[in-house]
Protein backbone atom coordinates (compact mmCIF):
# COMPACT_ATOMS: atom_id res chain seq x y z
CA UNK A 1 0.00 0.00 0.00
CA UNK A 2 1.23 3.51 -0.87
CA UNK A 3 2.12 5.58 1.90
CA UNK A 4 1.79 9.77 2.28
CA UNK A 5 4.45 11.92 4.04
CA UNK A 6 3.85 13.07 7.19
CA UNK A 7 2.83 16.34 5.79
CA UNK A 8 0.39 15.07 3.68
CA UNK A 9 -0.79 12.83 6.12
CA UNK A 10 -1.63 15.13 8.35
CA UNK A 11 -3.43 17.14 5.88
CA UNK A 12 -5.52 14.16 5.12
CA UNK A 13 -6.34 13.31 8.71
CA UNK A 14 -7.21 16.93 10.14
CA UNK A 15 -9.34 17.38 6.77
CA UNK A 16 -11.83 14.36 7.22
CA UNK A 17 -11.92 15.90 10.95
CA UNK A 18 -12.33 19.37 10.78
CA UNK A 19 -12.94 19.53 7.26
CA UNK A 20 -11.21 21.31 4.44
CA UNK A 21 -10.49 24.83 6.46
CA UNK A 22 -9.14 22.44 9.33
CA UNK A 23 -7.72 24.60 12.09
CA UNK A 24 -6.92 21.98 14.69
CA UNK A 25 -7.44 23.40 17.99
CA UNK A 26 -4.30 23.23 20.40
CA UNK A 27 -4.82 20.82 22.88
CA UNK A 28 -5.66 18.23 20.26
CA UNK A 29 -2.51 18.87 18.33
CA UNK A 30 -0.11 16.24 20.28
CA UNK A 31 -2.44 13.55 19.97
CA UNK A 32 -3.34 14.22 16.81
CA UNK A 33 0.14 13.98 15.54
CA UNK A 34 1.01 10.37 17.75
CA UNK A 35 -2.26 9.05 15.63
CA UNK A 36 -0.55 10.40 12.53
CA UNK A 37 2.42 8.70 13.30
CA UNK A 38 0.42 5.11 14.19
CA UNK A 39 -0.92 5.33 10.82
CA UNK A 40 1.99 4.74 9.02
CA UNK A 41 1.38 7.28 6.29
CA UNK A 42 -1.70 4.82 4.58
CA UNK A 43 -4.52 7.12 3.33
CA UNK A 44 -7.05 4.65 4.49
CA UNK A 45 -5.60 3.61 8.30
CA UNK A 46 -5.60 7.66 8.32
CA UNK A 47 -9.19 8.24 7.25
CA UNK A 48 -10.69 5.32 9.02
CA UNK A 49 -9.33 6.35 11.92
CA UNK A 50 -10.28 10.18 11.63
CA UNK A 51 -13.98 9.15 11.08
CA UNK A 52 -13.90 7.85 14.59
CA UNK A 53 -13.38 11.57 15.86
CA UNK A 54 -15.84 13.49 13.80
CA UNK A 55 -18.19 13.88 16.10
CA UNK A 56 -15.94 14.53 19.09
CA UNK A 57 -13.78 17.12 18.40
CA UNK A 58 -14.11 19.06 21.88
CA UNK A 59 -13.49 15.63 23.63
CA UNK A 60 -9.47 14.96 24.13
CA UNK A 61 -10.68 11.95 26.04
CA UNK A 62 -11.92 10.35 22.94
CA UNK A 63 -8.75 11.41 20.78
CA UNK A 64 -6.94 9.63 23.31
CA UNK A 65 -8.74 6.47 23.67
CA UNK A 66 -8.18 6.01 19.83
CA UNK A 67 -4.32 6.92 20.16
CA UNK A 68 -4.16 4.14 23.12
CA UNK A 69 -6.25 1.90 20.82
CA UNK A 70 -4.57 1.90 18.29
CA UNK A 71 -0.73 0.69 18.81
CA UNK A 72 2.00 0.82 16.84
CA UNK A 73 1.24 -2.23 14.80
CA UNK A 74 0.63 -0.12 11.45
CA UNK A 75 4.04 1.36 11.98
CA UNK A 76 6.02 -2.07 12.07
CA UNK A 77 3.69 -4.01 9.78
CA UNK A 78 1.65 -1.46 7.44
CA UNK A 79 0.02 -3.75 5.41
CA UNK A 80 -3.31 -5.22 4.91
CA UNK A 81 -2.55 -7.49 7.68
CA UNK A 82 -1.41 -4.44 9.64
CA UNK A 83 -4.94 -2.34 9.05
CA UNK A 84 -7.09 -4.90 10.92
CA UNK A 85 -6.31 -3.44 13.76
CA UNK A 86 -7.75 -0.19 13.02
CA UNK A 87 -10.65 -1.33 11.35
CA UNK A 88 -11.41 -3.64 13.90
CA UNK A 89 -11.66 -0.75 16.42
CA UNK A 90 -14.01 1.11 13.69
CA UNK A 91 -16.42 -1.87 13.86
CA UNK A 92 -16.42 -2.10 17.67
CA UNK A 93 -17.10 1.41 17.66
CA UNK A 94 -19.93 1.19 15.44
CA UNK A 95 -23.35 1.80 16.98
CA UNK A 96 -25.02 -1.79 17.48
CA UNK A 97 -27.54 -1.47 15.09
CA UNK A 98 -25.08 -1.19 12.23
CA UNK A 99 -22.79 -3.93 12.89
CA UNK A 100 -25.09 -6.17 10.95
CA UNK A 101 -25.81 -3.82 7.95
CA UNK A 102 -21.38 -3.33 7.68
CA UNK A 103 -21.43 -6.85 7.62
CA UNK A 104 -24.27 -7.75 4.58
CA UNK A 105 -21.44 -5.65 2.36
CA UNK A 106 -19.49 -9.11 2.26
CA UNK A 107 -22.17 -10.51 0.67
CA UNK A 108 -20.86 -8.83 -2.90
CA UNK A 109 -17.83 -9.07 -4.87
CA UNK A 110 -15.13 -6.89 -4.90
CA UNK A 111 -15.86 -3.63 -7.19
CA UNK A 112 -19.11 -3.89 -7.40
CA UNK A 113 -20.91 -1.17 -6.87
CA UNK A 114 -24.21 -1.51 -5.16
CA UNK A 115 -27.47 0.80 -5.16
CA UNK A 116 -28.63 2.41 -1.78
CA UNK A 117 -32.25 1.19 -2.87
CA UNK A 118 -31.07 -2.19 -3.61
CA UNK A 119 -29.60 -2.44 0.07
CA UNK A 120 -31.48 -0.37 1.95
CA UNK A 121 -34.37 -2.94 0.85
CA UNK A 122 -32.16 -5.83 1.70
CA UNK A 123 -31.47 -5.05 4.89
CA UNK A 124 -35.05 -4.76 5.31
CA UNK A 125 -35.98 -8.28 4.16
CA UNK A 126 -33.28 -9.46 6.55
CA UNK A 127 -35.32 -7.82 9.30
CA UNK A 128 -32.31 -6.20 10.60
CA UNK A 129 -34.28 -2.76 10.80
CA UNK A 130 -36.71 -2.68 13.45
CA UNK A 131 -39.60 -0.08 12.97
CA UNK A 132 -43.80 -0.40 13.37
CA UNK A 133 -44.60 0.63 10.05
CA UNK A 134 -43.68 0.10 7.01
CA UNK A 135 -42.74 2.97 5.63
CA UNK A 136 -40.64 3.85 8.60
CA UNK A 137 -38.53 0.62 8.30
CA UNK A 138 -37.14 2.26 4.92
CA UNK A 139 -36.68 5.93 5.99
CA UNK A 140 -34.51 4.15 8.72
CA UNK A 141 -33.00 2.03 6.45
CA UNK A 142 -31.95 4.95 4.35
CA UNK A 143 -30.57 6.25 7.69
CA UNK A 144 -27.70 3.88 8.34
CA UNK A 145 -26.79 3.65 4.57
CA UNK A 146 -26.38 7.93 5.07
CA UNK A 147 -24.38 7.20 8.65
CA UNK A 148 -22.20 4.57 6.71
CA UNK A 149 -21.26 6.82 4.40
CA UNK A 150 -20.64 9.55 6.55
CA UNK A 151 -18.29 7.02 8.97
CA UNK A 152 -16.07 6.49 6.14
CA UNK A 153 -16.94 2.84 6.14
CA UNK A 154 -18.48 2.48 2.85
CA UNK A 155 -17.64 5.02 -0.65
CA UNK A 156 -19.63 7.42 -2.44
CA UNK A 157 -20.06 6.26 -6.27
CA UNK A 158 -23.04 8.09 -7.73
CA UNK A 159 -24.60 10.98 -6.34
CA UNK A 160 -27.52 13.08 -7.45
CA UNK A 161 -27.90 16.98 -7.93
CA UNK A 162 -29.39 17.04 -4.27
CA UNK A 163 -25.75 15.85 -3.24
CA UNK A 164 -27.77 12.41 -2.32
CA UNK A 165 -25.72 9.08 -2.68
CA UNK A 166 -26.93 6.97 -4.81
CA UNK A 167 -24.82 3.72 -4.86
CA UNK A 168 -21.34 3.21 -3.24
CA UNK A 169 -18.33 0.46 -3.19
CA UNK A 170 -16.55 -1.20 -0.59
CA UNK A 171 -12.53 -0.66 -0.53
CA UNK A 172 -10.93 -4.03 -0.70
CA UNK A 173 -9.12 -4.24 2.03
CA UNK A 174 -12.16 -3.60 4.10
CA UNK A 175 -14.32 -6.14 2.38
CA UNK A 176 -11.54 -8.45 3.38
CA UNK A 177 -12.01 -7.66 6.71
CA UNK A 178 -15.33 -8.04 6.70
CA UNK A 179 -15.97 -11.10 4.85
CA UNK A 180 -13.49 -12.77 7.26
CA UNK A 181 -15.33 -11.44 10.04
CA UNK A 182 -18.18 -12.14 8.64
CA UNK A 183 -17.18 -16.28 8.08
CA UNK A 184 -15.62 -16.68 11.58
CA UNK A 185 -19.27 -15.25 13.12
CA UNK A 186 -21.17 -17.54 10.76
CA UNK A 187 -23.06 -14.57 9.80
CA UNK A 188 -22.38 -14.88 6.01
CA UNK A 189 -19.98 -17.59 4.28
CA UNK A 190 -18.74 -16.27 1.01
CA UNK A 191 -17.02 -18.62 -1.54
CA UNK A 192 -15.21 -18.05 -4.53
CA UNK A 193 -13.95 -20.28 -7.38
CA UNK A 194 -10.73 -21.13 -5.72
CA UNK A 195 -12.63 -22.13 -2.66
CA UNK A 196 -15.02 -24.89 -3.20
CA UNK A 197 -13.17 -27.31 -0.76
CA UNK A 198 -13.75 -25.04 2.12
CA UNK A 199 -14.80 -26.63 5.32
CA UNK A 200 -18.19 -24.72 6.15
CA UNK A 201 -20.23 -24.65 9.43
CA UNK A 202 -22.77 -27.18 9.78
CA UNK A 203 -25.58 -24.29 9.42
CA UNK A 204 -24.95 -21.92 6.78
CA UNK A 205 -28.00 -18.88 6.95
CA UNK A 206 -26.09 -16.83 4.64
CA UNK A 207 -24.50 -17.90 1.21
CA UNK A 208 -22.84 -15.97 -1.53
CA UNK A 209 -21.10 -17.45 -3.84
CA UNK A 210 -18.56 -15.62 -6.33
CA UNK A 211 -17.89 -17.81 -9.38
CA UNK A 212 -17.11 -16.43 -12.32
CA UNK A 213 -14.73 -19.24 -13.22
CA UNK A 214 -17.10 -21.67 -15.43
CA UNK A 215 -15.59 -24.81 -13.97
CA UNK A 216 -16.84 -24.02 -10.31
CA UNK A 217 -18.64 -26.22 -7.97
CA UNK A 218 -20.50 -25.40 -4.30
CA UNK A 219 -18.80 -27.19 -1.70
CA UNK A 220 -19.69 -30.48 -1.86
CA UNK A 221 -20.37 -30.71 2.12
CA UNK A 222 -22.65 -27.70 2.09
CA UNK A 223 -26.46 -28.08 3.49
CA UNK A 224 -28.59 -25.66 1.02
CA UNK A 225 -31.71 -26.51 2.80
CA UNK A 226 -30.82 -24.26 5.89
CA UNK A 227 -29.78 -20.98 4.04
CA UNK A 228 -31.79 -18.10 4.57
CA UNK A 229 -29.95 -15.99 2.09
CA UNK A 230 -28.61 -16.66 -1.27
CA UNK A 231 -25.89 -14.82 -2.97
CA UNK A 232 -24.57 -15.75 -6.24
CA UNK A 233 -22.48 -14.24 -8.73
CA UNK A 234 -21.26 -15.87 -11.55
CA UNK A 235 -22.08 -17.99 -15.18
CA UNK A 236 -25.17 -19.91 -15.58
CA UNK A 237 -23.45 -23.26 -15.41
CA UNK A 238 -22.65 -23.34 -12.20
CA UNK A 239 -25.59 -21.57 -10.12
CA UNK A 240 -26.66 -24.55 -7.34
CA UNK A 241 -30.43 -26.03 -8.35
CA UNK A 242 -32.91 -23.56 -6.56
CA UNK A 243 -35.22 -25.29 -5.35
CA UNK A 244 -32.54 -27.11 -2.78
CA UNK A 245 -32.98 -23.75 -0.61
CA UNK A 246 -36.04 -24.74 0.74
CA UNK A 247 -35.76 -21.93 3.60
CA UNK A 248 -34.42 -19.01 1.52
CA UNK A 249 -35.99 -15.15 2.07
CA UNK A 250 -33.42 -13.14 0.12
CA UNK A 251 -32.47 -14.29 -3.33
CA UNK A 252 -29.82 -11.92 -5.48
CA UNK A 253 -28.37 -13.89 -8.41
CA UNK A 254 -26.22 -12.49 -11.33
CA UNK A 255 -26.00 -14.32 -14.23
CA UNK A 256 -23.68 -14.10 -17.19
CA UNK A 257 -22.53 -16.18 -19.67
CA UNK A 258 -21.21 -15.87 -23.70
CA UNK A 259 -24.39 -17.01 -25.61
CA UNK A 260 -26.78 -14.26 -25.01
CA UNK A 261 -29.69 -16.40 -26.17
CA UNK A 262 -29.57 -19.04 -23.41
CA UNK A 263 -33.29 -18.66 -21.61
CA UNK A 264 -32.51 -19.38 -17.64
CA UNK A 265 -35.93 -21.57 -16.11
CA UNK A 266 -36.45 -20.12 -12.88
CA UNK A 267 -39.59 -22.06 -12.20
CA UNK A 268 -38.42 -23.48 -9.12
CA UNK A 269 -38.52 -20.59 -7.99
CA UNK A 270 -42.28 -20.27 -7.09
CA UNK A 271 -41.40 -23.66 -4.25
CA UNK A 272 -39.55 -20.74 -2.20
CA UNK A 273 -42.64 -20.16 0.33
CA UNK A 274 -40.60 -17.58 2.21
CA UNK A 275 -39.42 -15.56 -0.32
CA UNK A 276 -39.27 -12.04 0.75
CA UNK A 277 -36.92 -10.43 -1.82
CA UNK A 278 -35.59 -11.46 -5.25
CA UNK A 279 -33.04 -9.16 -7.30
CA UNK A 280 -32.20 -10.97 -10.59
CA UNK A 281 -29.91 -10.04 -13.27
CA UNK A 282 -28.12 -11.52 -16.78
CA UNK A 283 -27.53 -11.34 -19.98
CA UNK A 284 -29.87 -13.79 -20.97
CA UNK A 285 -33.72 -14.34 -21.73
CA UNK A 286 -36.05 -15.32 -18.25
CA UNK A 287 -38.70 -17.68 -18.69
CA UNK A 288 -41.22 -17.99 -15.76
CA UNK A 289 -44.72 -19.70 -16.40
CA UNK A 290 -47.60 -17.66 -16.04
CA UNK A 291 -48.82 -17.96 -12.95
CA UNK A 292 -45.81 -19.44 -10.89
CA UNK A 293 -45.47 -16.22 -9.47
CA UNK A 294 -48.39 -15.36 -7.44
CA UNK A 295 -47.58 -18.11 -4.96
CA UNK A 296 -45.06 -15.90 -3.42
CA UNK A 297 -47.30 -14.51 -0.93
CA UNK A 298 -44.50 -13.14 1.30
CA UNK A 299 -42.63 -11.35 -1.56
CA UNK A 300 -41.73 -7.71 -0.80
CA UNK A 301 -39.32 -6.81 -3.40
CA UNK A 302 -39.23 -8.28 -7.18
CA UNK A 303 -36.24 -6.16 -9.42
CA UNK A 304 -35.59 -7.87 -12.77
CA UNK A 305 -32.59 -6.80 -14.92
CA UNK A 306 -33.02 -9.15 -17.70
CA UNK A 307 -35.57 -9.97 -20.87
CA UNK A 308 -38.62 -11.70 -19.57
CA UNK A 309 -40.92 -14.12 -21.30
CA UNK A 310 -44.25 -14.66 -19.89
CA UNK A 311 -43.73 -10.90 -18.59
CA UNK A 312 -47.94 -10.82 -17.86
CA UNK A 313 -46.98 -13.50 -14.75
CA UNK A 314 -45.45 -9.71 -13.32
CA UNK A 315 -48.12 -7.69 -13.85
Amino acid sequence: MKQLGHDDSSKLFFSTVFGPQYECPPELSEVGDSIIRKCAGLPLAMVTVASLLVNHMGKPERWHYVNKSLGYGLRTNPTSEGMKQVLDLSYNNLPQHLKPCVMYLSIYEEDYIIQKDDLVKQWIAESFIHATEEKDKEGISRSYFDQLISSRVILPVHINDNDDVLSCMVHHIVLDFLTQKSLEENFITTIDHSQTTARLADKVRRLSLHFGNAEATPPINMRLSQVRTFAFFGVFKCLPSIVEFRLLQVLILHLWGNDESISVDLAGISELFRLKYLHFTCNATLEVPQNQMRGLRYLETLKIDARVCNSETFR
